[in-house]
């Protein structure tokens, strides 16, 4: 054997009976980095530390340390009292809301007491009339609905809320008529208002074949492919002078030439004016603004495109930039 093969030998026990010594990881790379960083090269660092076990995290510890907060129990309810469940305090107070977790506070506060403390039979009922039916109650305010049921208060509270929705509620069979769901499409200006506000309606004029007639008012919000030719397209655009008319009065028929890819080869057609900013206007925003830096200041769009056409000497020739 070699001097170095012996070397590395005694190197190799003296690591092993150093590791002994540690019950935890950590503390083997803290008070002993040398033989640590010498058992990562020779890849023996997991056979070494075998034995040791996973050191615990305090968590009660490391919370003070580090937000340096002293919270008392006192502190706590009052804060909690403020809050109407253990959600809301999570996104109020989410400090306290750890240290709560540890001392075990919030199971003794958030039980039954708080129930009977904080809700009362008519902040319940606030928030019911709120929704339409009892599962709208049940869906959107869930806290508050278990709250009523261990209370006993859900059958009163459930019997007002039909009442108020008993008054609005149809008949069996109004949407069947055609008359009915016509009167509902014209209240609406979009296909989607309609089938949000009236949703049987909507429905049931699709089962009978009622819904083109009766939406016929309604105008699409895009118009689908193939709905104009390339013919139509140019005598629509021959009525504006320039992009900026275009999106403002039609944004629909502007965004219709993009989705079939005409938009590019119409304009060049035609001589489509693309740009805005022409020299008159140029000459219009100069006027309210005398000198070069202002108009770069105030009108960024008038200056770039006489610099880019060469009319700003035109514009400005005794004052220089």
């Amino acid at each position: 054997m070699t001097t170095k093969e012996k070397k590395r030998e005694i190197l190799i026990e003296n690591i092993y009976q150093a590791s002994k010594k540690y019950k935890y990881r950590n503390d083997f790379r803290e008070q002993d980095s040398r033989l640590y960083k010498r058992a990562q090269e020779f890849k023996m660092l997991d056979v070494v530390c075998s034995h040791m076990v996973r050191k615990p995290y305090n968590r009660k510890k490391n919370l003070k340390t580090v937000l340096n907060i002293k919270y008392t129990k006192k502190d706590f309810l009052n804060y909690a009292k403020q809050c109407e469940n253990r959600e809301v305090m999570k996104i109020a107070y989410p400090t306290l809301y750890n240290l709560s977790m540890n001392n075990g506070w919030l199971d003794e506060f958030y039980g039954e007491a708080h129930h009977q403390n904080f809700w009362t039979f008519e902040k319940c009922l606030k928030i019911a009339k709120q929704c339409e039916n009892s599962k709208e109650f049940y869906i959107n305010h869930n806290n508050v609905y278990q709250t009523a049921c261990v209370m006993g208060w859900l059958k009163d509270i459930t019997k007002q809320i039909n009442k108020s929705t008993t008054k609005n509620k149809k008949p069996n069979g109004y949407w069947n008529n055609y008359n009915n769901c016509k009167r509902a499409a014209k209240q609406c200006k979009t296909f989607q208002e309609f089938q949000l506000r009236f949703n049987t309606s909507y429905v049931k004029s699709k089962e009978y074949g009622w819904f083109e007639e009766i939406t016929s008012h309604i105008e699409p919000q895009r118009f689908p492919k193939n709905y104009y030719d390339k013919e139509t397209c140019i005598q629509i655009l021959k009525n504006y002078s320039n992009i900026k008319e275009l999106v403002i009065d039609n944004k629909k028929f502007y965004n219709y030439l993009h989705l079939m890819g005409w938009y590019k080869k119409l304009t060049k057609e035609l001589k489509f004016n693309n740009v805005y900013w022409t020299k008159n206007k140029c000459i219009d925003a100069s006027k309210e603004h005398p000198t070069r830096t202002k108009l770069y200041d105030n009108v960024r769009g008038a200056y770039m495109a006489s610099r880019k056409n060469g009319w700003l000497d035109d514009i400005y020739p005794k004052i220089n930039s």
